[in-house]
């Protein structure tokens, strides 16, 4: 994850981004997440 942080007037504004390596990491939980969905239905 990348993470700024700025001011946008007087209000403090943070946005959060998903790098490569942070997608790369969520796709293999999700994928892991649906292998055990799948072993608990059969």
């Amino acid at each position: 994850m990348s993470v700024e942080k700025a001011f946008v007037g007087k209000k403090p504004q943070t946005t959060v981004t998903a790098t490569a390596a942070g997608r790369v990491a969520f796709a293999r939980h999700v994928a892991t997440l649906q292998e055990i969905i799948a072993g608990k239905q059969s």
